[in-house]
């Protein structure tokens, strides 16, 4: 045998070693030949000959100055490797990756980065990450930092217990949801323009998409008008509706001295509020308008547009 299962090779001891002086018999000699030629039949030739039959244990050392790879079959070298495979750490990716199966991040606050190369000055980066229980979206600015998150869900297991969302404006199915809000001076009237004014008050309001909610002072005068008015309605606060409808409401308020339930009707596009009495007003002079007093008005919550 020419080599002993380890790779060191021994020759044959079928005519070997031979002794000084003696005539050289044709069948060791061949015998020693032989062993010699197995054992470089299976060496591996220099120069690509030969094809391998079995692994081979490399015990720890390198494949040095090995060719760049071209085929499937090609063994890679650092090179190749590094421009076909993504690193473990610290991997960039210059094309388009699929991934067959799940992808997790694992960290103790695991972040993902967009980058949108032909973005403005501080607006290329967006971080998504997951910290402290919470999960968050924000705009970066070039320098990866951020300071204002548009999203962050709060959770308690597998419960959502809160969901905070900042921007200036919210828009959904094409509804701005923005949450915008304000006040005015309320009119008490006689009339839907001029007229006389019979009393005024701060009326505060806020405006949630297509829903505006008015918490309207008491409005309260002694007159003798029929017909009252709360006039001073801002642009903004008018419905919009399809088509010429008015919104009607019971609300409380006084008619003819005497409180009780008053109608209040909103028509479209006017800065009026018409109101009438379930009786009527009389011509008499008494208390009439809309609320109980002057701290004690009314909350109207209404549809300025479908």
């Amino acid at each position: 045998m020419s080599r002993n299962g380890s790779g060191v090779y021994s020759p044959s001891a079928t005519g070997y070693p031979a002794v000084a002086s003696t005539t050289i018999e044709s069948a060791k000699y061949n015998a020693v030949i032989a062993d010699i030629a197995t054992a470089l039949t299976l060496s591996i030739a220099a120069n690509g000959e030969t094809t391998i039959t079995a692994n081979i244990p490399l015990a720890g050392y390198k494949i040095t100055g090995l060719g760049n790879a071209s085929a499937d079959t090609d063994a890679l070298n650092r090179v190749t490797a590094d421009a076909r495979y993504a690193a473990l750490t610290g991997a960039t990716f210059t094309g388009a990756a699929t991934f067959s199966s799940s992808v997790t991040i694992s960290n103790i606050q695991p972040n993902l980065w967009f980058y949108e190369s032909d973005a403005a000055a501080d607006e290329k980066y967006w971080r998504v990450l997951s910290t402290a229980g919470t999960f968050r979206i924000a705009p970066a600015a070039d320098t990866q930092a951020t300071s204002n998150y548009a999203l962050i869900i709060d959770r308690t297991g597998t419960t959502v217990d809160s969901i905070a969302m900042t921007a200036t404006a919210f828009t959904v199915n094409a509804i701005d949801v923005t949450p915008t809000s304000g006040s005015f001076t309320a009119e008490l009237a006689d009339a839907s323009v001029a007229g006389n004014v019979l009393a005024t008050g701060t009326a505060y309001w806020r405006k949630v998409g297509n829903l505006v909610t008015i918490q309207l002072r008491g409005l309260l005068a002694t007159t003798t008008a029929t017909s009252l008015y709360v006039r001073a309605i801002p642009a903004a606060l008018q419905p919009a509706l399809t088509g010429t409808n008015s919104q009607c409401f019971l609300v409380p308020g006084f008619s003819n001295g005497t409180f009780g339930p008053i109608s209040l009707k909103i028509p479209e596009g006017t800065a009026y509020w018409f109101l009438t009495a379930v009786t009527a007003f009389t011509s008499g002079s008494a208390s009439k308008g809309i609320g109980e007093n002057t701290s004690a008005g009314v909350t109207v919550t209404y549809m300025v547009s479908d």
